[in-house]
């Protein structure tokens, strides 16, 4: 046994040895940092009510840091909403919510990223608002984030938390309150 022990700590100097040689010591270099999240956004879980699908669109692109395709998101909000407002049958108390959204997604086309996100946080009462009026099928998580702005919500149709406020920043910074639907 003690022959073994020696072997083996005789192969263990040689090896410690060798790792010395600093002219043989690998170069460190850093990766880039991806802006993405590791989790790939599919449209595949949006809701069945369009306001509610494109508030989740926008808010998924806030998620990546996407900034071309928030403007993108945001136009097809646009659209989505003023369909809504000239739809027949739609009754007054829809239209005075479906004009808040307008408004806020309209403002939201002349803002920067960032004053966008901030804008969100209205954009989200409001489809918080339309959610309680006009609640869908499936479940929506209503999601909270303590840091930003002095704490805020968004909706989801995900359970895990991927923070449409800070993005890759701090994206699983937050916790789900509770269930819409």
């Amino acid at each position: 046994m003690s022959k073994t022990f020696l072997s083996a700590a005789l192969v263990a100097i040689s090896l410690l040895s060798s790792c010395d040689d600093s002219k043989s010591k690998p170069q460190v270099q850093s990766a880039p940092i991806s802006k993405t999240p590791k989790k790939t956004i599919t449209t595949s879980t949006l809701p069945s009510d369009i306001v509610m699908a494109q508030y989740i669109q926008l808010k998924n692109a806030f998620v990546m840091d996407a900034v071309s395709k928030v403007i993108e998101q945001l136009q097809s909000f646009n659209e989505i909403v003023h369909n809504q407002l000239t739809a027949d049958g739609t009754t007054l108390d829809k239209q005075k919510l479906l004009k808040g959204i307008a408004e806020l997604t309209n403002k939201m086309q002349s803002q920067g990223f960032e004053a966008q996100r901030e804008t969100f946080i209205k954009l989200t009462d409001a489809m918080v608002q339309w959610n309680e009026a006009y609640p869908g099928q499936e479940k929506i998580y209503m999601q909270y984030c303590p840091m930003y702005k002095g704490g805020n919500y968004w909706l989801s149709m995900e359970e895990q938390v991927l923070n449409p406020y800070y993005g890759s920043k701090m994206l699983r910074c937050g916790v789900v309150e509770k269930t819409l639907n």
